[in-house]
């Protein structure tokens, strides 16, 4: 039997903690592993499933010549993200009907999506 999934409970929304690359975790080798395919890449860049922000608010923090856009489906979670602060544009968004003209980013990055996607 199938679960139903609401992007708006608050237990469901990922990223409110911040990630250390100093630290040894798998979200500091997730980013780490971004950060090096991000080498060479310049201008904005899409984050798709941003939850409360953590990957977002890492980019920047390390790439801080990036312009960050970061999307999620739920709004619970992008305000959370936007009360965190950063220099990063937060949207609510469904990452199977992106609103952008192609070729806008130089790179779409995403963490923890795709088991979310039907």
């Amino acid at each position: 039997m199938a679960t139903s999934y609401c992007v708006e409970d608050p237990d469901k929304i990922q990223g409110r903690d911040d990630i250390d690359l100093g630290k040894r975790n798998i979200a500091a080798t997730r980013l780490a592993r971004a950060l090096r395919a991000l080498d060479g890449v310049d201008g904005a860049i899409l984050l798709l499933g941003a939850g409360a922000g953590r990957y977002a608010r890492a980019l920047h923090r390390y790439r801080p010549d990036l312009l960050i856009v970061a999307g999620d489906l739920s709004v619970r979670a992008i305000t959370e993200a936007v009360a965190r602060g950063g220099e990063i544009t937060y949207l609510v968004l469904d990452a199977q009907q992106l609103p952008f003209p192609d070729e806008v980013f130089g790179a779409v990055v995403f963490f923890d999506l795709l088991e979310h996607v039907p």
